[in-house]
């Protein structure tokens, strides 16, 4: 496509100026980007490739190159999948990095879905979300969070109609919350043991809980290298 020299420049001019003033309209910084490359608007500015103009940006703006191919892949997205954003007034305000993680969403969760979720979700929950994790609902989460401090975990004894039987207990504010019963077999009692620990270490660290199920050992064990990794990056973010 044969771009007029003065719409390449303009184009770059306005990439520099979205630099220096990055919240007011970084997702019109992202979109430029991807027009440049789209439009091989950099032959108009004397350059052969996207990867010189990069270079050029980084080393002029003082920016480097890798977050620079981060915004461009972030304007790729939206302009790939513009007439559905449009749709939903998707906007600088919708935090436009969640873009970065658009056509993942897509491979796992049902179109229409995706773009109701980019809006009304955060950033972090997104990502998730683009993950395949479902989380909980925000009403649950809340709950969770007003159950108070948790007390202790106690292993202890109570009588039944058979005599004594161990059981594991769970107090919160002083109350039995949960209780496990011993005469299940094993196996169950002790996958039971291990999410109720797991829940109430998280509660007296007030985190936050999310489910997902899997449908092996092998299929969880992969999952858990994957999320170890997801959430390094939402702790960066």
């Amino acid at each position: 496509m044969n771009v007029p020299v003065t719409r390449a420049e303009e184009i770059d001019r306005g990439i520099r100026n979205n630099i220096s003033n990055r919240a007011a309209s970084f997702l019109d910084l992202c979109i430029n980007l991807a027009e440049i490359k789209e439009d091989k608007m950099y032959l108009n500015l004397g350059l052969t490739n996207m990867t010189q103009y990069i270079r050029k940006l980084s080393n002029e703006e003082g920016i480097t190159r890798g977050r620079i191919n981060g915004w461009l892949h972030i304007g790729q997205a939206y302009i790939k999948n513009r007439e559905d954003l449009e749709k939903v007034a998707f906007s600088n305000i919708n935090s436009p990095s969640k873009l970065l993680f658009l056509e993942q969403a897509l491979k796992v969760k049902e179109r229409n879905e995706v773009f109701k979720q980019i809006i009304s979700m955060t950033y972090n929950d997104f990502v998730a979300y683009s993950n395949g994790i479902d989380l909980m609902p925000a009403q649950i989460s809340e709950e969770f969070q007003s159950i108070g401090e948790v007390d202790k975990i106690q292993d202890t004894e109570v009588p039944n109609k058979k005599g004594k039987e161990n059981t594991e207990k769970i107090l919160l504010n002083g109350r039995m919350a949960v209780k496990i019963n011993t005469g299940l077999e094993a196996e169950s009692f002790n996958y039971l043991k291990k999410v109720n620990r797991f829940a109430v270490r998280a509660l007296q660290k007030k985190e936050l809980i999310c489910y997902i199920k899997v449908k092996n050992k092998d299929e969880l064990l992969r999952f858990e290298k994957a999320i170890n990794k997801l959430i390094i990056e939402l702790r960066r973010a």
